[in-house]
């Protein structure tokens, strides 16, 4: 957890990297309203200060979130998590973030849906969309199965081994569902499109897979809300 220790030599140079990623691909300005999901404790968020840009943090991890706040603005909210916030009061379920809707035109999402089940990762898509405005747009970081990363994993080629471990999710380790999670890819873009997304084509797929061609070691999405 290098990116999440504010002392770290990670903390500052994996926020540079995923920063200018997510400028790449979101191209912020002046007048974007930017919201960091899952922001941690802030690796993003200081250089989105730096930039001066309009924009704060959401988190489930109390502790997490008041380290991040020295970055921007933070809201926090208690949810429970089995392997980030074991004593959370809250469930994940519908607006749990508690934003208006369309208060967003900018959302990111880096390593958070890949550790949560399928059904969880849905509600997540579901309240990012709800929170985006018209045309604005969502960059998530998901690993996804699909045909391809199936003959991967056979010929172990890939740097993680996900398991089947229920009808829609893959693991990497059955004990611990929550530590590294992957979808499929077809499900994931159903998702999307019930809740009035569309994916701005192409996904940029992650270097997990054993190629070095990835933007990062995760698959990225970027959505447009339509």
């Amino acid at each position: 957890l290098g990116g999440l220790n504010i002392y770290s030599k990670e903390f500052d140079t994996q926020g540079y990297i995923l920063f200018n990623i997510c400028n790449k691909l979101l191209n912020f300005e002046q007048k974007d309203k930017v919201l960091d999901f899952g922001c941690g404790t802030g690796r993003l968020l200081k250089h989105l200060k730096k930039e001066n840009l309009n924009y704060q943090g959401f988190e489930i991890n109390n502790n997490y979130g008041s380290i991040a706040k020295q970055f921007g603005e933070v809201r926090t909210r208690d949810i429970n998590h089995p392997e980030y916030n074991k004593n959370g009061s809250l469930e994940l379920k519908d607006n749990f973030t508690e934003y208006e809707s369309e208060e967003f035109n900018k959302i990111i999402s880096l390593a958070v849906l890949n550790h949560q089940s399928f059904k969880e990762a849905s509600i997540i898509i579901k309240e990012l969309l709800r929170i985006t405005k018209k045309n604005g747009l969502i960059l998530i970081t998901v690993f996804l199965i699909n045909n391809l990363t199936q003959q991967l994993m056979k010929k172990a080629s890939c740097k993680f081994d996900f398991i089947k471990s229920s009808i829609d999710n893959f693991s990497t380790n059955l004990d611990r569902p929550y530590l590294n999670n992957a979808f499929y890819e077809d499900m994931i873009r159903k998702v999307i499109i019930n809740n009035k997304g569309q994916i701005v084509e192409p996904i940029y797929y992650g270097e997990w897979r054993g190629q070095n061609s990835g933007l990062t070691g995760h698959d990225v999405i970027v959505i447009r809300k339509l």
